[in-house]
């Protein structure tokens, strides 16, 4: 933890300066999605510091990046309602996690707490396997417009490629993203 929080906190710094919202780092934690750093956005409205605080894996876009990449896996038992909008049936999760893969980024909007919108992307390690996720988030009056959330997917994309090397992970000789 300690490695993925001192790496990555230049990441995050450089994606909150560009978007001006929230910039998390997260891995899975039993059954869970804990973030382990966090850059707050410069608005006065916007998230609060979820750094140790565990989320649930489906309802947050870092999660659904864990889950799609195989870097966490669901727990058994029904999928707990955040809000009117938290995806509960797992086949609509598993749909979802394959457009994850496809577009190599997660969007969670008003499921895990109404009003709040993230973006994530994963991070790899050598090796190719994914084992963290970066997030933007903030509030669904700025981030709810989709071409701001395509340019922000863009920012985390590449940030976590550049995160994932300084992870061994090499693209072109593993054939991941």
């Amino acid at each position: 933890d300690f490695e993925l929080v001192e790496l990555s906190r230049p990441h995050l710094e450089r994606l909150g300066d560009a978007t001006g919202e929230t910039a998390n780092v997260g891995v899975s934690r039993r059954g869970q999605v804990e973030p382990l750093d966090q850059v707050d956005g410069r608005y006065l409205i916007g998230t609060r510091n979820w750094v140790g605080m565990p989320v649930p894996l489906h309802a947050s876009a870092l999660g659904k990046v864990l889950l799609a990449y195989g870097a966490a896996s669901l727990p058994p038992g029904r999928l707990a309602r955040a809000t009117e909008r938290t995806i509960t049936r797992r086949q609509v999760l598993a749909e979802e996690l394959a457009e994850v893969r496809r577009l190599g980024y997660a969007v969670s909007i008003d499921e895990l707490e109404d009003g709040l919108v993230a973006v994530a992307t994963p991070v790899f390690r050598s090796g190719g396997a994914a084992f963290a996720s970066l997030s933007v988030s903030g509030p669904t009056s700025r981030l709810s417009n989709h071409a701001r959330l395509a340019e922000i997917a863009v920012l985390c994309k590449t940030e976590a490629a550049a995160l994932s090397v300084a992870f061994g992970h090499r693209p072109s000789q593993e054939g991941a993203a």
